[in-house]
C-alpha cells in the first residue's frame, strides 16, 4: 500500500516525527495516516483531502447546505428532474462556500424551477476539500501526527491507551476548526 499522496501528511512527515529510520514500518505508518486523517475529519467535519461530492435533495428546499466542506465555489454545479421527469442543468444559483456548512441559495431575481414529486430530484456535485499539503492548516497536520505517533508507539496495545483515546494536545488543535454548536 503506497500512501495517496494528496494525504495532508507524506510518509516522510509520518516517519520523522516518529523517529523511524529505514523503510520496515512504511506500511504500518501509511496506514496510521490515512487513519488518523479519517479520524480528524469525522471530529471536525472537514475533507482534508480532495474529493467529488454529490449531495441529492428532494427539492429546493431553502438553504440547500452542503454535506461537506471546504468547497470549491467554481465547481459546483447544480441538476434537477423537472415535473416532467427529464433531467436538467440549473445555473441561476449562488454558492456560500465561505459559510460552515456551504451553502447553495438562490440567485437574486430567480425563482426554483418545479421538480418532480418522486424525490430525489435535485442533485449538487461540487469538490470539496483542501488542497493537501499546501492549505491544510498546521494545527490539523500537527495533531494528525501526534495521533500517528501515539497509534505507532502502542501499536501493540500494551499502554493501557483505549483506542477511543486522543493523544495530550490533539483537543487543543482541533478545538478551532469544529464547527459552532448552534442552539
Amino acid at each position: 500500500m503506497a500512501l495517496d499522496p494528496d494525504e495532508p501528511v507524506s510518509l516522510d512527515d509520518a516517519k520523522a516525527f516518529c523517529r523511524v529510520d529505514g523503510d520496515d514500518d512504511d506500511a504500518t505508518l501509511e496506514l496510521l495516516v490515512a487513519a488518523a486523517r479519517q479520524y480528524v475529519e469525522g471530529r471536525i467535519g472537514q475533507a482534508l483531502k480532495p474529493r467529488a461530492v454529490t449531495d441529492v435533495f428532494d427539492d429546493f428546499a431553502k438553504p440547500l447546505t452542503l454535506s461537506v466542506w471546504p468547497v470549491d465555489a467554481a465547481s459546483v454545479s447544480v441538476g434537477y428532474i423537472d415535473a416532467d421527469g427529464a433531467d436538467q442543468d440549473f445555473a441561476e444559483f449562488e454558492v456560500k462556500a465561505a459559510s460552515r456548512p456551504a451553502r447553495i441559495i438562490l440567485a437574486a431575481d430567480a425563482s426554483w424551477p418545479a421538480v418532480t414529486k418522486q424525490g430525489q430530484a435535485v442533485s449538487i456535485s461540487y469538490d470539496a476539500g483542501y488542497d493537501p499539503y499546501t492549505e491544510v492548516p498546521y494545527q490539523i497536520r500537527l495533531a494528525i501526527l501526534m495521533i500517528v505517533a501515539a497509534r505507532f508507539d502502542n501499536r501493540a496495545g500494551f499502554l493501557g491507551i483505549r483506542s477511543t483515546e486522543e493523544p495530550l494536545g490533539v483537543e487543543e488543535l482541533l478545538r478551532r476548526f469544529r464547527p459552532l454548536a448552534v442552539a
